[in-house]
């Protein structure tokens, strides 16, 4: 999309929409789109999440809207563009696309033979914390660890800036992981 045309959306679009053409604006934000799927790598969506994914991107309601309002497990009413189901911590949804990210990459990772593991000590004691997939031999002979995190630009606490800044709900995730 040209510049002109994106900039003429952001300046009528409502805060969700602004926050949305933000976040696709990142670089490789429709990198999924191109993918060959890849069944073996985990990389193929059924239609349904075909369908869905392409619902969020385009900014269409997920939910057809109800009468009697969905709850979440947190107890707040879910939205029809399932903003608050894919950020949310007490459901399941959140913790199911962390899993999903890191078998993905730990079996990206399986190709070569060298030993990767999934949950493996950074320190190797009890004290700390796992990083999602460890690779003993990644570049050049070091070690690497991969510490997956999900966050969504529409959650509550970031919708705000990611409708005037792009990469902030990546890059609070990443300042948390780092000092953790």
């Amino acid at each position: 999309m040209d510049t002109k045309r994106l900039a003429d959306l952001k300046r009528t679009a409502n805060l969700r929409d602004r926050a949305r053409l933000n976040t696709l604006s990142t670089s490789h934000a429709g990198a999924w789109l191109s993918a060959v799927p890849n069944p073996k790598f985990g990389l193929a969506m059924s239609r349904h999440e075909f369908t869905t994914s392409l619902r969020l991107r385009l900014g269409i309601p997920v939910f057809p809207s109800h009468p009697k309002a969905q709850r979440c497990l947190c107890g707040k009413v879910s939205d029809k563009y399932g903003d608050h189901v894919l950020g949310c911590g007490h459901g399941s949804l959140r913790v199911k696309r962390h899993d999903a990210l890191t078998d993905i990459i730990y079996n990206a990772l399986l190709v070569d033979n060298r030993g990767s593991l999934k949950e493996q000590r950074c320190h190797f004691d009890d004290s700390s914390r796992p990083g999602d997939v460890y690779h003993p031999d990644f570049l050049t002979g070091r070690s690497a660890y991969f510490d997956m995190t999900v966050r969504n630009s529409f959650q509550p606490l970031y919708v705000t800036k990611a409708a005037t800044a792009t990469g902030v709900a990546a890059h609070r995730g990443e300042v948390e992981k780092d000092s953790k």
